[in-house]
């Protein structure tokens, strides 16, 4: 037995999709969620075929059905409950329907698919169809309609992203490169964010540090750049205004000083930024007023 195979992800074949909501024939919100084939398969391979079972009873105020999921650890049963109500009419298909979203949620509660609780709710690719027949429904897409609400249309699901996939360790570097490959704080922080729903939906602690470890890395390496930069950007500041205060002492009349100092203003602003461009506009502005003095003196 291996009950941490209960929450192991599944591949793209074992999830299906509902839709959430949907109008107008032209838009439809997706959530995604797991066959009961596919959780009574993981309960068979991580418990044993004689390790688990299940039960249905009436729930207590006689709206709908609860299922327990009993798995046998250590020579003694261990049962965890939850469900769902009856909606719509009582025909045997809602009633077997309830029983089966019943058992769906009660196998969330072993972990089994809980992952998908991460999911964004997803817009579907939605294309327009006139009757249910196979030839106008395109391959892939599923057939929707409500005569009440006078809707139909055929539709896609999204992709399933990579996250939400069963991992492998080239996977896991994959991710961990990405982070610290990152070009800017904010593609860092939509990489973080898939490699963290991927750490959360593998419960996958030691994977989980190593991509904390790799964002600290790289946002240690973009303020390290900060710092190279201002340092940098200092000194062509410096520079700068140096170079054009001795244009300014070059003028010969108070008209081409202006002229000089408007030019070298336009000249600053161009390279720097922040408090260091204000220190550099005062400093060109004092030394134009300086120079103007002279030039006046001198008449």
């Amino acid at each position: 037995m291996d009950l941490k195979k209960l929450s192991k992800k599944f591949p793209e074949q074992d999830l299906e999709w509902r839709i959430q909501q949907c109008g107008n024939n032209s838009w439809a919100l997706v959530v995604p969620y797991i066959t009961n084939r596919a959780i009574m398969q993981r309960l068979d391979e991580a418990c044993g075929i004689g390790g688990w079972k299940n039960e249905f009873k009436a729930s207590p105020c006689n709206t709908g059905y609860l299922c327990g999921i009993s798995i046998k650890a250590d020579n003694e049963w261990i049962t965890r409950w939850d469900g769902s109500e009856v909606t719509g009419g009582g025909n045997i298909d809602r009633v077997k329907s309830t029983l089966s979203t019943s058992m769906k949620r009660t196998g969330v509660q072993w972990g089994i698919g809980r992952y998908l609780y991460q999911f964004d709710t997803g817009f579907a690719t939605v294309k327009p169809v006139d009757t249910r027949k196979q030839t106008d429904v395109a391959n892939g897409f599923i057939y929707h309609e409500n005569k009440k609400k006078k809707e139909k249309f055929q539709w896609r699901p999204p992709a399933v992203p990579n996250w939400a996939l069963p991992v492998c360790a080239k996977e896991v570097k994959a991710n961990v490169d990405a982070i610290l490959n990152a070009d800017n704080p904010q593609e860092l922080r939509m990489l973080y964010e898939n490699a963290y729903k991927l750490a959360i939906s593998e419960e996958d602690d030691q994977m989980m540090d190593k991509f904390v470890q790799a964002k600290n890395q790289a946002k240690e390496a973009f303020v390290a750049a900060d710092k190279a930069n201002e340092l940098q950007n200092q000194e062509v500041t410096k520079k700068t205004v140096t170079e054009q205060i001795e244009i300014l002492n070059s003028a010969t009349n108070v008209s081409a000083l202006d002229g000089l100092t408007t030019a070298a203003l336009n000249q600053i602003q161009t390279i720097t930024r922040g408090d260091m461009l204000k220190t550099a506009i005062g400093t060109i502005k004092k030394a134009s007023y300086a120079k103007a003095k002279q030039l006046r003196e001198g008449e």
